[in-house]
């Protein structure tokens, strides 16, 4: 039977080539996880925006809100993205529009594996109860 150093060769150089490997290791790891979560984002952002509960002739969320307060301009909306839990998909996209009085929040939570949209505060439900009831109206008049 081969001894210890016969096997894995000298152990002054094994060990920090070992120690090397994982440190190599983790930093990939941790840039892939760094990747997929801005993916995340990025992608959660976006159905929001583009998101149109009252289907395809609906407005977005973002053209609602910019109808919803006037001279507002698409530039003026600021968007925010948080990870809630990346283990789920979960991301926290917030509209904050400039008023008289100060910043109205508006926030929902997208299910990224999903596609799929939940209000994250009262402001963002009411935008797409009011979204989707002009669109049960519009129904109605045809």
């Amino acid at each position: 039977m081969p001894s210890v150093k016969e096997a894995i060769g000298d152990p002054r150089v094994f060990v920090p080539a070992v120690a090397a490997l994982i440190v190599l290791s983790l930093v990939s790891v941790n840039f892939l996880e760094a990747r997929f979560d801005r993916a995340d984002l990025d992608r959660a952002g976006m159905l929001v925006r583009n998101h149109r509960p009252a289907g395809a002739e609906g407005r977005t969320l973002e053209e609602a809100l910019i109808a919803k307060f006037g001279n507002t301009a698409t530039g003026e909306l600021i968007w925010s993205a948080e990870l809630k839990s990346s283990c789920a998909g979960i991301v926290r996209v917030t509209a904050r529009v400039p008023t008289a009085g100060g910043l109205s929040e508006y926030a929902w939570d997208v299910l990224v594996t999903e596609s799929r949209i939940h209000p994250g505060n009262e402001p963002g439900r009411a935008l797409l109860i009011e979204l989707a009831t002009r669109r049960a109206n519009d129904a109605e008049r045809r």
